[in-house]
């Protein structure tokens, strides 16, 4: 008898849970961007947009980074690197009330490809030794800086419009602010 009780509590149980991951609610998506944040999923590219997006207008106006380019300085490997490692804690020491999250290192490399698909990429029109220099040992950046331009799926999606609608649409929105 109690056998068949403890049965249908794991399935109840196993129903719970599947709902809850599978479906839109607030915790669901926090668990589900927590755990691409972690790098243990990948972002889709609208994803990666959304949370770029996001992320980056922290501190900067869409505009201002669409009019960086390879004149101004650095590819965009080495200036995440630098929000992540010296901007945002200067940023927070300076305006310590202002709410700025952190970038996780998955987070960097999405970050790094949807500029580099919006933008473009000039990492070839510097040298590796420097960019590897600039890097200061940040391995996921470096992994990335590593990994041919065919083979990174966010960035090679978002330069070759290999997008859903849903996608471009974001990406049209993007390049309109």
């Amino acid at each position: 008898m109690k056998r068949p009780i403890l049965i249908l509590i794991i399935i109840l149980i196993l129903i719970a849970v599947g709902a809850f991951f599978f479906t839109k609610s607030g915790y669901s998506q926090k668990i589900m961007g927590e755990i691409k944040a972690r790098g243990l999923m990948e972002y889709t590219t609208g994803e990666a947009i959304e949370m770029t997006l996001n992320k980056c207008s922290q501190c900067h106006t869409v505009d201002q980074i669409k009019k960086y380019c390879d004149r101004c300085g650095p590819p965009f490997v080495v200036i995440v690197h630098n929000m992540t490692k010296h901007a945002i804690p200067m940023w927070r020491a300076k305006y310590p009330k202002a709410k700025i999250s952190d970038i996780t290192d998955s987070q960097a490399v999405a970050i790094v490809q949807v500029w580099n698909g919006t933008i473009g990429n000039w990492e070839k029109g510097w040298r590796k030794e420097d960019m590897e220099r600039l890097l200061e040992g940040n391995q996921a950046l470096l992994k990335l800086l590593n990994t041919p331009v065919e083979q990174r799926k966010l960035e090679k999606a978002i330069s070759k419009e290999e997008m859903s609608p849903a996608e471009k649409y974001q990406r049209e929105m993007m390049n309109m602010k």
